[in-house]
């Protein structure tokens, strides 16, 4: 009734007139990355975000962590470490997961980011990222100046009779 189409065997073997679709594959859904983030004029605080592949790879199914900064001759480095006790749970998003760390008086106060940091697995789990360079206070505050001095040149490079 009402339909009454021929139907088409499609494991008989005859050839048809269709051709597969396949889907484009993805663009890299994103980088490890490091950078300082400032919500609604709060001060900046560090955050680390990791593509959620990466993550599963690094750390299974851990739900919290330990974040763990640098001393002496490890000075510079941050050990994420998978713990059931552990003071931090990221926030997992689709493609990323996230640990945002408290406001702390070592962050830099300005934008900064920094993508696929320096990393080795150890035992238990871990991982040992190299935090950029920017992280070091005199360093954040050099960039600081410098994006000011430019910041005032552009602002006044139209009362110094500069080309448009």
């Amino acid at each position: 009734m009402g339909n009454d189409l021929p139907r088409a065997d499609l494991n008989e073997g005859t050839t048809m007139g269709f051709s597969m679709i396949v889907p484009t594959p993805k663009a890299k859904t994103g980088a490890f990355k490091i950078s300082t983030v400032s919500m609604r004029g709060a001060p900046f605080r560090l955050q680390i975000s990791i593509p959620s592949a990466l993550f599963t790879l690094l750390f299974k199914q851990a739900e919290r962590f330990d974040l763990l900064l640098g001393e002496n001759g490890d000075k510079g480095k941050m050990m994420i470490k998978p713990t059931d006790a552990g003071h931090f749970k990221p926030t997992f998003m689709k493609h990323t997961v996230i640990f945002r760390l408290p406001e702390t008086n070592w962050t830099p106060q300005i934008a900064l980011s920094f993508e696929e940091p320096k990393r080795r697995e150890v035992e238990g789990g871990a991982i040992i990222i190299e935090l950029p360079d920017w992280m070091d206070e005199e360093r954040w505050k050099s960039i600081q100046r410098a994006r000011h001095q430019v910041s005032r040149e552009r602002e006044t490079a139209p009362l110094r009779g500069a080309a448009k």
